[in-house]
């Protein structure tokens, strides 16, 4: 049972993640469509750092607070997580990541096409290669 709270951890934190950082961007783009100035890098920054920390302090006691599917693959390969546990974390953080870029595609439904939901992308002039090598 113990390890049900763990996945569902892992989806509440991964879907904070997604839904507050990403969301940022997309929110810093409206408001600079509607003439403001928006949040900017350092306000999307600290919304990235701030519910990182939170995440962190509220279900690290509970599942390690992961979020992100890199740091379980690191702990499978580094043998501190069994790989059926390491799959059930990775299942649980893209349920996560998938609600809220759901929702935050219901909340800024231009934003898809603008700002990518906040996702990252390769500047102009990189190409696949050469990022991968990056």
């Amino acid at each position: 049972m113990d390890n049900y709270k763990q996945y569902i951890a892992e989806a509440i934190g991964t879907f904070a993640l997604i839904f507050i950082g990403a969301g940022s961007v997309c929110a810093d783009y409206y408001l600079k469509q509607g003439g403001g100035t928006g949040v900017g890098l350092l306000g999307i920054s600290i919304a990235f750092g701030f519910v990182v920390v939170a995440v962190v302090y509220s279900i690290g006691y509970i599942s390690g607070g992961h979020i992100n599917p890199a740091v379980t693959i690191a702990f499978w390969f580094t043998k501190r997580m069994e790989a059926n546990k390491a799959i059930f974390y990775i299942g649980s953080q893209l349920v996560g990541a998938a609600v809220g870029g759901y929702l935050l595609l219901l909340l800024f439904p231009d934003a898809m096409a603008s700002v990518h939901l906040g996702t990252t992308a390769l500047g102009k002039g990189v190409t696949l290669t050469q990022g991968i090598l990056m």
